[in-house]
C-alpha cells in the first residue's frame, strides 16, 4: 500500500515529463521572474516555478527552491523562509535524504510557531511525522501526527483532519494495533465520503481494504478495492491504480479465484512498469509466484 502517502502533504512523486501546458506556465513564470524587481515578488515566483517543476524535473525544482530561500533570507522574511524550507525539505525527502528534510522542517516549525501560524504548524507537524515514519520510528511519527490532528480539529480543517486520521491509522496498522488502525481508517473514510474528493477517497477505500486483507477478510477487501479502482482511473492516478490491482489480485487469491488473481497481477505488472513503480512491481511478481506455486506450476 505504498501509494497511501499520496494522502499526505508531501505527495508521492510519479516520474513523468512536463506537459505542454505546465511547460508553458513555467516559461511564463520564469519570464515574469526575469522582469521582477521586488525580492518578495521574486521569492513568491520562485516557489510557483518550483511547484511546476517538482513533478518532472527535480534539478530545476531545486534551483528555484534554493533561489527562493536565498531571497527570503536576503529580505529577512521569516514567513517566506519557512515556505522555502518546506520546498527544500520536499526535495530532500524525495531524494531520500531524510536527515536534511527533517532539519529543514524543524527550522520551518520554529518559524511557524513564532508566527502563531496554526495551519502552518499543523502541516509541518504532519510532514515531520512523515519523515519519522520513513525512518521507521513509529512512536515519533504517531506523536507528530496526533499533534497535527489536534490543531486541525481546532481549525475545523476537515480535509486535514481526514489526512491525519489516515496517517494515524497507517502507523497503528504497521505497529500491529489493528483495532486502533481500523477505528481511525473508518473515521478517515467517513469524512472523505462527506468531502467527496475522488483522489483522496481512493486512498481511504484502499486503507479499509488493507485492514480487511490484514484480517484475511477478502470479501470485504474486494468490495472497497472495486470502489477505488474506477476512481483511480477517473483521476488518472495510474501509480495508485497499480497498487490497487496488486491488492485486488491478492484478495482474489485468498478466495481461490486464481485466474482473476493472475489477470489482476499481470495488469498490475504492466501499469507498474509504465509508471516505474518498482515497489508495486515487486509485489505483483511475488503474488504471481505464489499463485503459480499454489497451482503446482513450480517452474513458472
Amino acid at each position: 500500500m505504498n501509494n497511501l502517502l499520496r494522502a499526505f502533504l508531501f505527495s508521492l512523486i510519479v516520474p513523468c515529463t512536463l506537459g505542454a501546458q505546465s511547460a508553458n506556465k513555467a516559461d511564463s513564470l520564469i519570464a515574469e521572474l526575469n522582469y521582477a524587481t521586488n525580492d518578495s515578488v521574486k521569492a513568491v515566483l520562485c516557489r510557483k516555478i518550483f511547484s511546476e517543476f517538482i513533478l518532472s524535473n527535480m534539478d530545476s525544482a531545486e534551483i528555484f527552491a534554493k533561489q527562493e530561500l536565498e531571497l527570503a533570507r536576503k529580505i529577512a522574511s521569516k514567513r517566506l523562509e519557512g515556505d522555502a524550507n518546506e520546498d527544500m525539505a520536499r526535495i530532500a525527502w524525495q531524494r531520500n535524504d531524510l536527515a536534511t528534510a527533517l532539519n529543514f522542517l524543524q527550522s520551518t516549525l520554529e518559524i511557524r510557531e513564532k508566527d502563531k501560524d496554526k495551519k502552518g504548524i499543523a502541516n509541518c507537524e504532519n510532514n515531520i511525522g512523515i519523515i519519522y515514519w520513513n525512518l521507521k520510528n513509529s512512536e515519533e511519527a504517531l506523536e507528530h501526527y496526533k499533534r497535527a490532528m489536534i490543531m486541525r480539529v481546532e481549525l475545523n480543517d476537515s480535509s486535514g483532519i481526514a489526512s491525519s486520521y489516515g496517517n494515524i491509522g497507517l502507523v497503528y496498522r504497521e505497529m500491529g494495533k489493528l483495532d486502533s488502525a481500523d477505528a481511525y481508517y473508518r473515521k478517515c473514510m467517513m469524512l472523505r465520503e462527506k468531502l467527496g474528493n475522488p483522489m483522496y477517497l481512493t486512498i481511504a477505500y484502499n486503507n479499509m481494504a488493507a485492514m480487511f486483507l490484514a484480517y484475511e477478510k477478502a470479501d470485504s477487501a474486494i468490495a472497497y478495492l472495486e470502489k477505488s479502482a474506477p476512481l483511480y482511473r477517473q483521476t488518472n492516478d495510474m501509480y495508485g491504480y497499480a497498487g490497487c490491482l496488486n491488492n485486488l489480485g491478492t484478495a482474489y487469491r485468498m478466495q481461490g479465484r486464481f485466474d482473476e488473481a493472475k489477470t489482476a497481477q499481470l495488469e498490475g505488472v504492466q501499469v507498474s512498469i509504465a509508471q516505474d513503480n518498482k515497489d508495486v512491481l515487486k509485489n505483483c511478481y511475488g503474488e504471481l509466484s505464489t499463485i503459480a506455486a499454489t497451482q503446482g506450476q513450480y517452474k513458472e
